[in-house]
């Protein structure tokens, strides 16, 4: 396996892995609403952060925070991919 398509392979999982702790941030976010209706600073800070891409992008509300999770984890396999190959350029 060349580097190349090692730093691809890693940059991918990366971003797949934090797709999932988003989306598991998300819904742990979600649960933390008391039955009141308020709820706690992470919360509106995880739910501002999802809904940001899907605004950005014009999707309809209930949408929102499906397009949050993918959108952050393709921000982070690019960056992780950047990252490696300057770090591979060094070498």
């Amino acid at each position: 396996m060349s580097t190349l398509n090692r730093i691809a392979v890693l940059s991918i999982a990366a971003g797949f892995a934090v797709m999932v702790a988003l989306f598991v941030a998300t819904f742990s976010a979600i649960l933390l609403v008391g039955g009141d209706g308020t709820a706690p600073a992470f919360t509106h800070l995880v739910l501002r952060a999802m809904s940001v891409p899907g605004v950005m992008l014009g999707v309809s509300s209930p949408g929102v925070l499906w397009v949050g999770g993918p959108f952050w984890g393709a921000v982070a396999a690019i960056c992780v991919f950047a990252l490696l190959q300057v770090v591979q350029a060094l070498r």
